[in-house]
């Protein structure tokens, strides 16, 4: 039967997908009254990919979506795939979105984001909306995250500052003709921080390189991770693409680096697993818990509610805190640099000025 060969096949498939698509988008618009009440959709979508095709260039998607929001408004309704997404380009809408209706936008949809990099939503950026996702927050906001443990942790980053400050003048010395790339410097100054913070870990030395294996491997896994929880896994937009005996290179490299960071903080949390069942046969307390693991070892149990294991949960919320932390800590460390430079240029101003003026 010649006329059932796969190419046949498979433009048949196409064309029932294609049919049915349009069956369904047909159905889906003819509610008026819920329409009335959606922001309005975007034109120019496809079958199956939506507005995808509109998303794929090089031009960052900030400045795709503010340029489709100065054509059609500041709020719009795209499709991903299969999936509605809203896009907010007002500072009013996205005020009222995280304050009058954060309980409403609190959830996050399925993704391999969560399942593989969040533990199958075990961790507190991954989870949907429940008494799951209420306990984790109460747990980061009055706990993990309050003032009173981050000041506990004030030694952490003092030490790192004041030990950073004295490397870079001993690695200056005399000579005004070093050149110092202060980015690298930062960056290990960051991840000092916050690894320490929350393992009580130090990887990097200031004034010569790790020669670590695994300083650099962290380094390398965490960024890739922060990297790869951007990306968009085709088979999440498009279920369809999940039935095929394929799997995409984003999806591939997601499982790699989920699998490889499980091993590195696994081992933290065994540690300090180990340490504390020691001192609590040696009868030691302490009334405060000196890192974030300590912390969370202390108070986090199993969930048989959500299906999840105190390691994982664990585990998870260590690999969002790190994200938290060093997202936070870069913004403070661009703005920094953007002091320093037009303090800079300020003083080159001055500078001409008086000698304009003055001679």
């Amino acid at each position: 039967m010649d006329f059932l060969s796969l190419p046949t096949i498979t433009i048949l498939v196409a064309l029932a997908l294609f049919l049915i698509y349009n069956i369904w988008k047909i159905n889906k618009s003819g509610d008026d009254e819920t329409k009335k009440l959606q922001a309005p959709e975007l034109p120019g979508a496809l079958p199956l990919i939506g507005h995808l095709h509109l998303l794929g260039a090089k031009t960052p998607l900030a400045r795709i979506f503010a340029s489709l929001a100065d054509k059609h408004g500041p709020i719009f309704q795209i499709h991903l795939g299969a999936y509605p997404a809203l896009v907010i380009c007002n500072k009013d809408a996205i005020k009222e979105c995280f304050t009058t209706n954060d309980v409403v936008l609190a959830s996050r949809p399925k993704s391999s984001h969560g399942i593989h990099l969040g533990y199958n939503f075990a961790g507190f950026g991954f989870a949907p909306y429940g008494p799951y996702w209420t306990k984790l927050r109460k747990l980061a906001m009055l706990e993990l995250l309050s003032p009173r443990r981050i000041e506990s942790l004030r030694h952490v980053y003092e030490s790192e500052v004041d030990t950073l400050i004295n490397d870079l003048l001993s690695y200056l010395g005399a000579d005004s003709g070093v050149k110092v790339v202060i980015s690298e410097w930062l960056e290990r100054l960051t991840f000092n921080i916050i690894i320490k913070m929350i393992a009580g870990k130090r990887y990097f030395s200031y004034l010569k390189d790790a020669d670590d294996e695994e300083s650099h491997r962290i380094v390398k896994l965490v960024k890739e991770f922060m990297h790869i929880s951007g990306e968009l896994v085709p088979s999440d937009l498009i279920p369809i693409i999940g039935w095929l005996p394929v799997q995409g290179q984003v999806l591939k490299n997601m499982k790699r680096i989920a699998k490889d960071l499980d091993t590195i903080v696994g081992n933290w949390v065994e540690e300090h697993d180990v340490k504390n069942d020691d001192q609590k046969k040696k009868n030691y307390s302490s009334s405060e818990k000196q890192y974030f693991i300590d912390f969370m070892l202390s108070v986090i149990e199993d969930d048989p509610a959500s299906g999840h294991t105190r390691d994982n949960i664990i585990k998870a919320n260590i690999m969002v805190s790190i994200c938290f932390f060093l997202s936070e800590f870069k913004l403070i460390m661009l703005g920094t640099q953007v002091k320093i430079w037009l303090n800079h240029h300020n003083q080159v101003i001055s500078k001409t000025h008086v000698d304009f003026f003055f001679g």
